[in-house]
């Protein structure tokens, strides 16, 4: 994990702020997309160790998804995120890109209920830093009706990944950090509803 940061007392002078959000969705007959892009900037001056220094953050957000709304059959959601994000500070930039393709699956039938779901999320950095991991996961439940005891399998981080990367920017502090995760899980569980 590294963190740069600058510690020194600060002050800001006029922030400019602006940011634009749009979100259109259509259903057709059993069918949805939807698509929501958003864009934010902001601009100020900070003094940083006695120095002005001017600060520059953009933020886009692309987003789309699509996906069924069946009773009796399996739904499907697929969807499909880009986000950029870009920090300039005195000719400096720090830009990051993420690319997260996502696939949802559920489906209901009678006392059985199968939910699975799937991300690949790859980011890739101004120096050419590429990383990438997938996150998969399961759930079958039978329960019947009018009992309270019921049966879950569950599987949880089924490509084993070991570390998952996730990247923060604020005004202050840009972050690139590694968490450790748990390792591939399947369970088999009892359920009791009260």
């Amino acid at each position: 994990m590294s963190i740069h940061a600058i510690k020194a007392p600060f002050q800001f002078v006029f922030p400019t702020n602006l940011t634009m959000l749009f979100f259109i969705s259509k259903k057709i007959k059993r069918y949805y997309i939807s698509i929501k892009p958003n864009w934010h900037e902001r601009r100020y001056r900070q003094s940083i160790q006695n120095q002005w220094k001017t600060i520059q953050n953009i933020t886009q957000n692309y987003q789309i998804n699509t996906g069924t709304y069946f009773q009796k059959y399996p739904n499907i959601n697929l969807g499909l995120i880009l986000q950029i994000n870009q920090h300039f500070m005195n000719g400096q930039n720090h830009r990051y890109i993420q690319n997260i393709p996502s696939v949802n699956l559920t489906y209901d039938y009678k006392n059985l209920n199968f939910t699975a779901d799937y991300q690949y999320i790859y980011t890739k950095d101004l120096s050419v830093n590429r990383s990438g991991y997938h996150i998969a996961g399961f759930s079958l439940i039978y329960q019947k009706d009018k009992s309270p005891w019921g049966v879950e399998l569950q599987g949880q981080n089924l490509s084993d990944n070991r570390v998952i990367k996730s990247y923060q920017q604020s005004d202050f502090i840009i972050s690139d950090t590694q968490i450790s995760i748990q390792l591939r899980i399947v369970m088999l569980k009892l359920r009791y509803k009260l």
